[in-house]
């Protein structure tokens, strides 16, 4: 089922109204999906970083991405020494969330 052809017309913004206006009464992921699907393609790649991305990771010198280990902020009490020892240290990204990390930082 492919978006109506005066959707497509309309300008962004109007299109993606209209969608979420049929999914909301309809109830139809499918037609949402399409109309995305289509303003994906027309839409320009995105260049800018993520703010909050490149506050959160670095590269090292081979080209891998660190990053800083979660739950060392508040509730520190009830830990051991020797988890928040550990909890200090830097790690590298998983290769299962490389990709979304580089595309956050527009590392390609």
């Amino acid at each position: 089922m492919s978006p109506p052809q005066n959707l497509l017309i309309k300008s962004e913004n109007f299109v993606i109204q209209q969608a979420e206006k049929k999914v909301c009464r309809l109830g139809k992921c499918l037609q949402a999906g399409l109309i995305n699907n289509f303003l994906n393609k027309t839409k320009m790649p995105k260049v800018k970083t993520n703010s909050g991305a490149k506050k959160r990771f670095a590269f090292t010198g081979t080209g891998k991405i660190k990053r800083k280990h979660a739950y060392k902020s508040h509730i520190l009490t009830k830990k051991t020494k020797k988890q928040k020892r550990n909890l200090t240290r830097t790690s590298i990204v998983d290769k299962a969330n490389q990709d979304s990390v580089r595309m956050l930082l527009v590392m390609k």
